[in-house]
């Protein structure tokens, strides 16, 4: 027998067993991220409320086997079916919804469980039975770490705030890094310039060309803070990583960045 094919490096059966036992790591988490039993599955679907994906589809499951579908689309596009479970799928049938653009469709929905620091874990990734389009996620919003948890985001010491709304309380710099000199995220470009001039002058403004920091009385959510706090002129606080997400004619831009904590208001609980 030819023993070259045995030859192989030390280094390539190393990298070929951290593979493998990242690959079975992955599969015991999605495995045990979700119950087995059925009636344990539609109590997770139920519980979770609203489950949300990034392109703007939200699902929303109910007792006695009730589906309510929405997708931000001009016009909106919005049915409600039917689903059911087993133990590798959820069959979500639309096939009687009344919007003409849902009749007839299944999706077909696989389980899945990713960590992630401070994004949600848990989602349903899906597809549309007989129709060639790209599947969607769509994840359980409740799956996120819960307030308190230290990571390292960019070699930033963090710690989870639990998501929560807050309003920009003055004109602020949105950036792409914790500090002053951190690249600008300008506000009039969050979405289409016709979209944020609209939100513009929902709060008394206008302008939008100009409008580069986020004006006083928008909304972010808060992911994260830094865990130590920074000196800018008067001011001692933390730097807040937190997302924006604008819905613009069925599109949904969501965006990650960053603003001083001195310029956040957080409701009171």
């Amino acid at each position: 027998m030819n023993s070259k094919f045995f030859n192989i490096p030390k280094y390539a059966v190393t990298t070929l067993l951290f593979i493998y036992l990242l690959l079975s790591h992955l599969t015991f988490a999605q495995n045990n991220s979700w119950p087995k039993k059925q009636d344990e599955i539609r109590k997770v679907l139920m519980k979770a409320g609203r489950w949300e994906s990034s392109n703007g589809v939200f699902i929303e499951f109910f007792n006695g086997g009730k589906v309510d579908f929405h997708e931000e689309s001009e016009p909106v596009i919005h049915g409600v079916g039917t689903y059911t479970v087993d133990d590798k799928f959820i069959t979500i049938n639309l096939e009687n919804a009344e919007d003409e653009r849902l009749k007839g469709q299944i999706h077909k929905c696989s389980y899945g469980f990713k960590e992630h620091n401070y994004l949600p874990k848990q989602f349903i990734r899906c597809s549309i039975e007989d129709i060639d389009s790209s599947n969607y996620e769509a994840y359980n919003q409740q799956s996120r770490n819960p307030k308190g948890i230290h990571f390292e985001l960019d070699q930033i010491k963090m710690i989870t705030t639990g998501l929560e709304k807050v309003t920009v309380n003055f004109d602020s710099y949105f950036r792409k890094a914790p500090n002053t000199k951190g690249e600008i995220i300008p506000f009039n470009q969050l979405s289409s310039e016709e979209c944020m001039e609209d939100i513009l002058s929902d709060k008394g403004r206008s302008g939008i060309k100009q409008q580069v920091r986020l004006p006083k009385g928008y909304k972010v959510e808060a992911i994260a803070k830094t865990v130590e706090t920074y000196q800018i002129e008067k001011w001692n606080n933390h730097w807040y990583y937190v997302s924006t997400s604008v819905g613009c004619y069925g599109d949904i831009n969501t965006t990650y960045g960053w603003i001083f904590g001195q310029f956040l208001d957080f409701d009171k609980k």
